[in-house]
């Protein structure tokens, strides 16, 4: 099954249903562990609910979606963010600060600093967000 976040709260599965009702979506993930299948999150802009930071991306970024007895992990290995949070605003918001922070470390470092892992990264960083935090 895909999910696909394509606005804040909305999600869409693989047929197209858009899932606007939490406790139903928290079932399907609930299938999903049982199933072994694994559930994606693509989203378009990073939020961050405590702060109301808003990040606008030039194109969506997905996300592996683990979730356990102690709560939600966010995974995306090409931008090397890594989220938790013991409920899924948590694990969103630590999505926000974890890509804020690759940003600050890896953008507004100069490349005589960096490796070429790090240069691929900051490369991939730039092509995906040009560096405006919207309160």
């Amino acid at each position: 099954m895909f999910v696909e976040m394509a606005w804040v709260n909305n999600y869409v599965s693989h047929d197209g249903y858009i899932y606007d009702n939490y406790n139903y979506l928290m079932n399907e993930i609930d299938n999903l562990i049982v199933d072994n299948t694994p559930l994606i999150k693509k989203f378009y802009e990073l939020k961050n609910s405590f702060t109301n930071e808003c990040i606008l991306l030039n194109f969506a970024i997905k996300f592996k979606i683990e979730i356990d007895k102690n709560g939600f992990y966010y995974i995306n290995d090409e931008y090397n963010i890594y989220a938790y949070g013991k409920t899924q605003e948590e694990a969103e918001n630590d999505v926000f600060n974890e890509f804020k922070a690759q940003y600050e470390a890896y953008v507004l470092e100069n490349d005589n600093d960096l490796d070429d892992n790090a240069k691929i990264l900051k490369n991939n960083l730039k092509r995906i967000y040009n560096g405006d935090f919207y309160a």
